[in-house]
């Protein structure tokens, strides 16, 4: 398991009513939070991979995971970043579009603390195996 203290999270603000509690709970844990409330402010981070791993609600996900498949980066999108899906009221469909878009996982809040952290390891732990055999 990855140390929670050399964690880098890009959390996705907007419309997202559960932002200050997953925030403190991420920065309880050791993680280093960057709000995001722009593409552009979003482009810049993976660009210059400054996080990593980026968690989004649910009802952003469909938006975020298709621009971050549509930036390309010379030839290669910018959707290396491990993406965390939360939601307040799991609904499956939005589940199974994330999952479908490629996203890491999809987990229903309220989250605890350790679960929220042991998500948070287990992508950022994906992230760097697939970036090993890229």
């Amino acid at each position: 398991m990855t140390s929670m203290s050399r964690i880098r999270v890009a959390l996705w603000s907007r419309r997202c009513g559960d932002l200050p509690a997953i925030e403190s709970s991420l920065v309880r844990v050791g993680c280093q939070v960057n709000r995001v409330d722009s593409f552009d402010e979003l482009e810049r981070i993976c660009r210059s991979h400054e996080a990593d791993v980026l968690v989004v609600s649910c009802r952003s996900a469909r938006n975020v995971l298709q621009w971050l498949h549509s930036v390309p980066v010379g030839t290669e999108p910018i959707a290396r970043i491990p993406v965390l899906t939360l939601a307040s009221s799991l609904d499956v469909d939005l589940y199974l579009e994330a999952m479908q878009l490629g996203a890491f996982d999809c987990a229903g809040l309220p989250l605890d603390g350790r679960e929220l952290a042991r998500l948070i390891s287990r992508a950022v732990d994906a992230g760097h195996l697939a970036a090993a055999h890229a």
